[in-house]
C-alpha cells in the first residue's frame, strides 16, 4: 500500500503504537494513533470512507495524532479518552474523548468532543479549536452508510494578532451499495458553513487560510455531491470519483478557477491499488 503524501506528513511509518491490555475490556495505546475526531478518515492513508477523497467536512477532521489513549468497553457501550498533539503539531495540548453505543452488530452511534487546551499559533486556527461530532454508522450485507453532524469552534491562539474567532458547521451522509461481490457504488452529500467574519493568520505574518482550510472566504457556504463506482477482484481494486462542489457567499480569490472567483468545481479522480 502506498502512503503517498502521507509519507511527507507522517513519515514512512504513519501508524505505530504500543498497546497494553490489562483486561479484555480495557486497553491503553501509546504512539502514533488514528485520531478520535471524525468518522470519515481513520488513518489518512487510503480512504476509509467509500470515496477516493474525503468530503468537505472530512478535511476539517484530524487523521493521525501522537499521544496516549485509553479505551474501555462494556456491552454495547464503549468510551475512549486521549491526550494528543491534535493536528500532528508536536504540541501535546489536545484532550479528546468519544462515547459509542451499538444497539446491534450493524449499527453504532458516536459522540465526540475535545479541544486544544493550550492554544498555540501552530497550524493556525484548526489546531486552536474545539471539535464536536454526533454520528451514526450502519454496516450490512449489501448496504453500508455513515452520517454525522459536526461543529468546530475556531479560537484565537495567544500568539495571534487581532484576529477573530470563528465557527464551522458541517453535515455529511455517505452510503455504499454492493450490487455484486465485485461491483459497488458509493454516493456522498456534504454541506459546510463558516460563520467567521475575518481572516486568520499567525502573528505579524498573517495569511488568509479561509480559501484552503477554512472554506471559500469569511461567511462562505459550500455543498458537494460525489459518486464513486468501485470494482474489486480479490485484493486488487479500482475506484473513480466524480464530484461537484458549489460554493456561495465566496470571497474573490478564495474559490475556484485561475483567479479564485468561480463558485463551481467538477473533479474526476481514479484510485487503484491492492488491499492486504
Amino acid at each position: 500500500m502506498s502512503t503517498g503524501t502521507a509519507t511527507n506528513l507522517f513519515g514512512a511509518l504513519p501508524l505505530a503504537y504500543l498497546q497494553i491490555t490489562p483486561s479484555k475490556n480495557f486497553n491503553v495505546q501509546i504512539g502514533k494513533l488514528p485520531a478520535i475526531t471524525g468518522i470519515t478518515p481513520l488513518t489518512g492513508l487510503i480512504s476509509d470512507s467509500y470515496n477516493v477523497q474525503f468530503g468537505l467536512d472530512g478535511w476539517q477532521q484530524q487523521t493521525i495524532s501522537r499521544g496516549i489513549q485509553a479505551n474501555y468497553s462494556a456491552g454495547p457501550f464503549s468510551a475512549s479518552l486521549a491526550w494528543t498533539d491534535g493536528y500532528y503539531s508536536k504540541r501535546f495540548n489536545w484532550a479528546v474523548g468519544q462515547l459509542t453505543y451499538s444497539p446491534s452488530a450493524s449499527s453504532t452511534f458516536y459522540l465526540q468532543g475535545g479541544g486544544n487546551l493550550g492554544h498555540t499559533s501552530y497550524i493556525g486556527p484548526l489546531d486552536n479549536s474545539d471539535f464536536y461530532l454526533l454520528g451514526y454508522s450502519y454496516s450490512g450485507t449489501k448496504w453500508n452508510m455513515f452520517a454525522y453532524l459536526q461543529y468546530q469552534k475556531l479560537l484565537n491562539g495567544r500568539n495571534f494578532d487581532n484576529l477573530n474567532d470563528g465557527n464551522q458547521y458541517g453535515a455529511s451522509i455517505d452510503g455504499n451499495y454492493a450490487f455484486t461481490k465485485h461491483y459497488s457504488l458509493s454516493a456522498r452529500l456534504d454541506y459546510m458553513a463558516y460563520s467567521d467574519t475575518g481572516t486568520f493568520g499567525t502573528g505579524n505574518n498573517q495569511t488568509t487560510l479561509v480559501g484552503n482550510e477554512m472554506g471559500y472566504g469569511p461567511g462562505s457556504r459550500a455543498v458537494s455531491l460525489t459518486f464513486t463506482p468501485i470494482y474489486q477482484y480479490k485484493h486488487w481494486f479500482i475506484e473513480g470519483d466524480l464530484s461537484y462542489v458549489h460554493a456561495y457567499h465566496i470571497t474573490s480569490g478564495e474559490a475556484f478557477g485561475q483567479n479564485g472567483n468561480q463558485p463551481n468545481q467538477f473533479v474526476a479522480m481514479i484510485n487503484t491499488g491492492f488491499l492486504l
